[in-house]
């Protein structure tokens, strides 16, 4: 063999022996790895053996567990001894003694309770290990570290769970005791057993003090109606009365608004509670809880418990299980209240119906007796109420009115039971015997009902109604009266509508024909004479027009048809009708109204509106006076004036105007006799338009008369 080939064989021995010792040395890396891969898995499981152990050993004691926990579970870690623990979950904070604020290398996993992030899982190195460069927490140490955060939280659930479960059995059962009680609730003991209530609900939630407040109607005050305090607490009630709200701000704003004020710790109060906080304070309070207490729909107070001796903190658990409570607190003092209010209006009735004029009585529908007549029986018949029950239907009332009751029994009663009832009350008019013999005229108000045992009633009041009677026996006595009045009123002015205008016509033209031929011949004597019968017989004339139109207008027979026409046109035709007797005064009479002003009226009746306005300013006016007829528009209407330069109306003459029940008649500038009547028949013409009529006037400066009529 030559030298080469030796050595290469060397070469390859050598070669082969390597890899057989890097072979092996993989092999013990592999197992080392695999020895140390499973001592990690056995101090993961021994982390969660630990951890089951807790848990059976302690039960339902959450805050053990997790106390131990936290000192067992740095052993799951590649360096225990370096290692160190935080738990935290809700109020609950355990640490292990090397914890470091600012550890090294720290992992974090949150603790979830009932899908609410309720805390969290804390694991950290107290140091950094120079030597290890790579990153010091295994994949499967945070797979452990959630795990652990995990179980944490459902154990939290459980025991959660398990406690609210045997919590609530409790409390529904301490529920059903205190529901009894208020089901016996009245206005005698509800405050002994609110005081029950609250010895119970401070034994149970191992408190100090219960309590209960009462706002008034205004939310002003507020007062401690009812307290409990544990052995050796004192009591606040007497400090806590008629408390204004306004005093406690913060206070006021959470309880107005159906909050419930639950304080751990009153130090932990916010800064805009300082108020309350010093109160609480004095009384030496911990912690408190307070729920409202609604009652429909509105706020009138609350009941709270306070922690004297110690912190107390309640769950939401807990806070819902004492609105429960507020509730059936609530729904005691609706049926208290109702109760009283009830109490209070049968205590009313009763007075009243005993001391009321009034019968007031019932009758049971079936039997046809009385169940109950009030004392006022004596007042109305003469007999007391004893033998009132005792008389039958038909003995308590005449034999007309029993027949006629009797009927409207009947019939009502059928539209009561098919609930086909027109009306509350039935209102009707009898005859009653009294107990002297005589008998009276009675108005009976009747009403159908069932009485507390399903019987049908009639609940009726009776008031002696004989003078009523008398006076409308009078009434229709004078009604007959002022029928045949009216009769022989109406008779009387036919007869002076017939009868006495047709010689006033005949003598109104004799006398004008007597005027004419006296001015013809010349006979001064015979045409002074003349005229003088002929304007007494005009003034007559008008006199006798004025007194029919009214006299139609009053019993309305005046014949009333509107139109539109112009306004120009009829005053015109007054001032040419009184253009002779203005001349007599050499007055002046200006038609100021535009031809096309137009109106809605009954033209007869406005021209005697217009007749006897201007007559009265002719009449009223001196030598060389002025009278002016002028209108203008207001809105919807036309308002219409005469004026005049005349005497004037004194104020105690301008009041009487217009009314039949005042005489005003006043003589002109000429000694001219008036009646009035003519004012009083343009009101009612005026009215009939719809319109209004009035005066201005100032004593010795003349007047204006003005009515308003539809504009056209």
């Amino acid at each position: 063999m030559s030298k080469v080939k030796f050595i290469e064989m060397s070469e390859v021995m050598n070669k082969t022996n390597e890899t057989k010792k890097l072979r092996k040395r993989l092999i013990e890396l592999e197992k080392e790895k695999a020895e140390r891969d499973a001592n990690e898995r056995l101090k993961e499981l021994q982390v969660y053996y630990r951890l089951g152990q807790l848990v059976d050993a302690e039960e339902n004691n959450l805050p053990a567990i997790l106390r131990k926990l936290t000192s067992n579970i740095v052993q799951g870690w590649q360096y225990p001894s370096l290692a160190y623990a935080r738990v935290v979950l809700d109020d609950f904070d355990f640490k292990t003694s090397n914890y470091r604020e600012n550890g090294a290398w720290v992992q974090r996993a949150s603790i979830f309770v009932n899908g609410i992030e309720s805390g969290y899982l804390e694991i950290g190195y107290t140091y950094e290990i120079q030597q290890i460069t790579l990153e010091p927490f295994l994949n499967d140490e945070r797979s452990l570290l959630n795990g652990i955060a995990e179980r944490i939280g459902r154990i939290a659930e459980r025991i959660d769970a398990k406690t609210n479960l045997e919590y609530q059995l409790k409390f529904q059962k301490m529920v059903a005791e205190i529901s009894s009680d208020f089901v016996q609730a009245n206005v005698a003991n509800i405050d002994e057993i609110i005081l029950r209530m609250l010895q119970k609900l401070g034994s149970f939630f191992d408190v100090d003090r219960t309590y209960v407040f009462f706002f008034d109607n205004n939310y002003e005050i507020f007062s401690n109606t009812h307290e409990w305090c544990s052995l050796g607490t004192p009591s606040v009630k007497e400090t806590m009365q008629q408390f204004k709200i306004d005093s406690i701000p913060w206070w006021k704003q959470q309880i107005l608004n159906e909050k419930s004020i639950n304080v751990p710790d009153i130090e932990k109060l916010p800064s805009e509670a300082a108020t309350e906080k010093e109160i609480f304070r004095q009384q030496q309070i911990k912690s408190l809880l307070t729920v409202p207490i609604v009652t429909r729909e509105r706020i009138t107070g609350f009941f709270g418990f306070d922690a004297v001796r110690s912190y107390k903190s309640w769950n939401h658990y807990q806070v819902g299980f004492l609105k429960v409570l507020a509730n059936i607190v609530a729904d005691a003092y609706v049926k208290v209240d109702a109760e009283a209010k009830v109490k209070e209006s049968e205590e009313k009735y009763r007075l009243i119906t005993e001391n009321a004029s009034d019968v007031i009585w019932s009758l049971d529908v079936k039997t046809m007796r009385f169940t109950y007549i009030s004392p006022a029986i004596k007042l109305l018949r003469g007999i007391t109420p004893e033998e009132a029950m005792n008389e039958t239907l038909q003995q308590a009332v005449t034999p007309d009115s029993f027949l006629k009751v009797q009927k409207a029994l009947e019939v009502n009663l059928g539209h009561f039971i098919n609930n086909t009832i027109e009306n509350d009350f039935y209102i009707d008019e009898i005859q009653q015997p009294c107990n002297d013999g005589s008998v009276i005229w009675v108005e009976i108000s009747t009403r159908f009902r069932y009485d507390k045992n399903g019987n049908i009633e009639v609940v009726g009041v009776s008031r002696n109604i004989e003078e009523r009677k008398r006076m409308e026996h009078e009434i229709d006595e004078n009604t007959i009266r002022l029928r045949e009045l009216n009769a022989t009123k109406d008779k009387f002015f036919s007869i002076i509508s017939h009868d006495l205008k047709s010689p006033f016509n005949s003598i109104m033209g004799m006398s004008r024909l007597l005027v004419e031929e006296a001015e013809a011949t010349g006979d001064k004597l015979m045409a002074d004479y003349s005229k003088i019968i002929y304007d007494s017989s005009e003034k007559a004339m008008n006199l006798l027009t004025n007194l029919l139109e009214w006299s139609r207008a009053q019993t309305g027979r005046l014949n009333f048809n509107p139109h539109k026409f112009s306004l120009s046109v009829v005053v015109a035709n007054v001032v040419s009708l009184l253009s002779n007797e203005a001349g007599l005064k050499h007055i002046s009479i200006k038609n100021n109204i535009s031809q096309q002003v137009k109106c809605y009226a009954d033209e007869a009746i406005l021209n005697t509106v217009l007749r006897n306005l201007v007559s009265n300013a002719i009449k009223f006016s001196y030598t060389n006076g002025i009278i002016e007829i002028s209108s203008k528009n207001e809105g919807d209407a036309i308002i219409v004036s005469v004026s005049d330069t005349g005497v004037g109306l004194s104020e105690k003459v301008q009041k009487a105007l217009f009314r039949i029940d005042q005489n005003i008649s006043t003589k002109g500038t000429y000694n001219e006799e008036g009646t009035g009547l003519g004012l009083l028949l343009c009101y009612e013409l005026v009215g009939k338009h719809g319109g209004r009529i009035w005066v201005e006037s100032d004593e010795g400066k003349g007047s204006t008369f003005s009515f308003s009529i539809p504009l056209g």
